[in-house]
């Protein structure tokens, strides 16, 4: 029976058996008289991963993405509803598109905003918006 151990550090079998013994035996012997399974064997007892499972990638990027998308779908879900239920309704000012059509030709007519405004685009001229 073996018994494993959870760290990297350390050998993973804590209690050897009788063939694990006569094993670390042989190994002071020859190797090449050591079958293959042999070899995993000792390797076994000493290191608790191969290379290539020290190596590879845990998929911790797959929990954390999941997570942060989670997260901002919740965000998004509560925006939502905050906008719906507990913001007031936007003024007409902004919100109906005549209201502003007619703020901006009132801001046109009085040349409010002549350098960097409404007025600095506008065509006084031919009627339009400059090309």
């Amino acid at each position: 029976m073996l018994v494993y151990n959870c760290t990297k550090c350390v050998s993973i079998i804590a209690v050897l058996t009788e063939d694990l013994i006569a094993l670390k035996e042989r190994e002071r012997d020859d190797w090449n008289t050591l079958s293959l399974e042999e070899h995993m064997d000792l390797y076994n007892m000493n290191f608790s991963m191969s290379m290539a499972d020290m190596s590879r990638d845990d998929d911790q990027w797959k929990t954390a993405t999941g997570v942060a998308l989670l997260v901002l779908a919740f965000a998004l879900v509560v925006e939502g509803i905050m906008v719906e239920y507990v913001f007031p309704p936007l003024p007409q000012s902004v919100a109906d598109p005549e209201w502003v059509a007619a703020t901006i030709k009132k801001r046109i007519q009085l040349h409010d905003g002549h350098l960097t405004g409404y007025a600095s685009k506008w065509d006084y001229e031919n009627n339009c918006w400059k090309k």
